[in-house]
C-alpha cells in the first residue's frame, strides 16, 4: 500500500486588490521557519521576498507560530499576461497562485477574501465564460 506524502510546502494567494497580492506560504516540515516566496509577472521574476507577516488566523490554524504571510504592492508593474506567485527553492505555484490578466486587470479563477475578524468565513467570486461575476459566501470548518 503507497501513502501520499503530504507536501512539505503549502501556501495560498488570497486576493490580489488593487495591486496588492497578499496570501502566505508554510512548510510543514519546519513550522517556525518562514519560507521564500517569488512573484513572476509575464514570466520575469519581479519580486523574492521572506513570507514573515504575523496572521493570527494561521496561529490558530496550526502554521507553527503564525509567521507566514505576505503582502506585496505590485500597483507600480504593468502586467500584460500573467502573474505567478511560487515558492522559491522548488518553482512551484502557491494555490491560487497562477493568475491571469483580463482587460487590463488580474483575474484569477477564483478571487478570494478571508475575513479577518471571522476566518472560518470565505467570501470568494468566480468568472464564469458568460462575463458576469458571482459571489460566494461559504463557511469553513
Amino acid at each position: 500500500l503507497f501513502r501520499r506524502k503530504k507536501p512539505e510546502l503549502f501556501g495560498f494567494v488570497d486576493a490580489v486588490s488593487e495591486g496588492v497580492v497578499m496570501g502566505w506560504g508554510f512548510d510543514q516540515t519546519s513550522p517556525d521557519k518562514p519560507v521564500s516566496i517569488e512573484i513572476l509577472v509575464d514570466s520575469k521574476i519581479v519580486s523574492t521576498f521572506v513570507a514573515t507577516e504575523f496572521r493570527e488566523d494561521l496561529k490558530n490554524k496550526g502554521k507553527g507560530n503564525g509567521e507566514h504571510g505576505f503582502r506585496v504592492d505590485l500597483s507600480h508593474l504593468s502586467i500584460n499576461e500573467s502573474l505567478i506567485v511560487r515558492f522559491t527553492d522548488t518553482a512551484t505555484p502557491l494555490i491560487n497562485g497562477e493568475l491571469s490578466v483580463d482587460r487590463g486587470t488580474l483575474r484569477s479563477e477564483f478571487d478570494l477574501h478571508i475575513e479577518k475578524s471571522d476566518p472560518t468565513h470565505v467570501s470568494f467570486s468566480k468568472k464564469f465564460q458568460v462575463g458576469a461575476d458571482h459571489g460566494i459566501d461559504c463557511y469553513c470548518r
